[in-house]
């Protein structure tokens, strides 16, 4: 049922295609599209280069630990940590690029549908990380017996 309403929402069914009638829905300025689309594409390509550079340096602090003699256990987990941080940030960036492109460069429903299912997949995604790094969900406090990194929002994180 899922796939086949995200199917339905972004224009991949088998099912007759709608007539057009012409109305696209809002439309920016024909001189304000081309911008807005160097904009979207610009904020998806930082989000690229954070979650390729974030994966690089976790990658590079992971081998210098390994080969300094720590302990395997202890600096695969924050290799894991900080892997997940850079592709969390960068999903950010991403879902940003797709909102600016979706919404401001061609706004209809197709366009709509499709940012709806993209941002559903990179929220499930996004809390998936969170699980994965920080043990507990997102909305959970932190373990009293665990030292805990201070959010903006006043949470914790371990």
């Amino acid at each position: 049922m899922t796939v086949l309403l995200l199917l339905v929402v972004t224009g991949c069914s088998s099912l007759e295609a709608p007539a057009d009638d012409g109305h696209t829905g809002l439309e920016l300025p024909s001189r304000l599209s081309p911008v807005a689309h160097a904009v979207a594409v610009g904020i998806e390509m930082v989000g690229i280069g954070i979650i390729l550079f974030g994966g690089i340096l976790a990658s590079f602090v992971f081998v210098r630990e390994w080969v300094s003699g720590q302990r395997f256990a202890m600096i695969y987990r924050r290799f894991r940590e900080r892997l997940g941080q850079a592709i969390l940030l960068g999903l950010e960036f991403l879902v940003a690029g797709d909102i600016i492109g979706t919404v401001a460069v061609e706004l209809t429903y197709r366009n709509v549908g499709t940012l709806g299912a993209i941002v559903v997949i990179r929220t499930f995604l996004s809390i998936a990380l969170e699980v994965e790094t920080q043990g507990r969900w997102p909305w959970e406090p932190c373990p009293e017996d665990v030292q805990c990194l201070p959010r903006v929002d006043g949470d914790c994180r371990t």
